[in-house]
């Protein structure tokens, strides 16, 4: 029997109408940066006395009017355009859960991060928080824009203020009101050190780690490894899209297809393009590029990519038991 399994995937529609953004050269209140890299045709025909190829960014305050600015009606076709729409979308996002009080974040790969506290697993020395993150894709496994849902684990928020802790050499990341911060940051800009100027200590939380855990006598428990992690983090993102996404107040922002998580292709169960393993090797003799798809035959047999740039390795073992 076919299995019927389930992505982090929600459909959402196309805009009714395609939305009308504002434009300034300059980086005024509540407004956002715009790379060169998607300064479309349109976009440069709104500053027809600017060169823009000299500018690195131009600034947008998205459908926020601005009196006596160039606008532009955004074109879903075009590449550049679209891009300017995802980053209009994730502003969104992010503006959605700000405004609902919880902490709000970007993700290692700059995704917005959404931190849920937990109801359950809160100690009197941390409070448990839940993560999940979206990234918004067009049109890659459907026709419809994507809303991809991910579960990113958990994070521990001492309830021990950095101002009453001594061995702050131990803190890396804190919890300021609804972001967080490196502690350990460098100040090498007058905006870092005016930011670590105002950060009032006594407000700042420090994020659970091992060095600072044993520093504080905090009881270190072992970590839940599910032996399907699938299972565990479909109801975990189901759960969440259920409580926070499937309302007629988010919906108005993401306009669901439905309120349900796409079904996998029944093509794409058991199969990976070969293409999407291909590693590259280092050339041959004649100088042509040489490939393989199975690391540990190829290895043997094959000329690294090339070599690290450091001259001292240390080469270590990973063993699956």
């Amino acid at each position: 029997m076919q299995e019927h399994l389930k992505t982090n995937i929600l459909n959402f529609k196309w805009p009714s109408s395609t939305p009308v953004i504002y434009l300034s050269l300059e980086d005024i209140e509540g407004s956002h940066p715009i790379h060169r890299s998607k300064f479309s045709k349109q976009v440069k025909e709104a500053f027809p006395d600017t060169d823009l190829s000299s500018l690195e960014h131009i600034f947008t305050t998205f459908t926020q009017e601005i009196p006596n600015a160039p606008s532009i009606k955004i074109n879903l076709i075009k590449d550049k355009e679209l891009r300017i729409y995802k980053q209009f979308l994730k502003h969104q996002l992010k503006t959605y859960f700000l405004e609902k009080g919880y902490i709000v974040v970007k993700n290692f790969v700059r995704d917005v991060q959404v931190w849920m506290p937990s109801k359950k697993g809160n100690t009197a020395d941390y409070n448990l928080y839940y993560k999940f993150s979206f990234k918004i894709l067009f049109a890659t496994l459907t026709d419809l824009p994507e809303l991809v849902v991910s579960y990113d684990g958990t994070s521990k928020v001492l309830t021990k203020s950095v101002k009453d802790i001594e061995e702050t050499e131990y803190i890396k990341r804190c919890v300021y009101g609804q972001k967080t911060f490196n502690y350990q940051m460098n100040l090498d800009t007058e905006d870092k050190e005016e930011f670590y100027n105002s950060i009032e200590f006594g407000k700042a939380f420090p994020i659970f780690n091992l060095q600072l855990a044993r520093a504080l006598n905090i009881p270190i428990e072992e970590p839940d490894r599910p032996k399907n992690r699938y299972q565990k983090y479909v109801a975990l993102i189901t759960t969440f899209a259920k409580n926070y996404l499937f309302t007629e107040e988010f919906k108005a922002l993401f306009p669901f297809k439905q309120d349900a998580f796409i079904d996998v292709p029944g093509n794409r169960i058991n199969h990976i393009n070969p293409n999407l393993g291909l590693l590259e090797f280092g050339k041959d003799q004649y100088g042509n590029k040489r490939t393989h798809l199975v690391p540990k035959k190829a290895m043997n047999i094959l000329n690294p990519y090339r070599r690290p740039s450091n001259q001292n390795i240390k080469i270590f073992f990973i063993c699956h038991t």
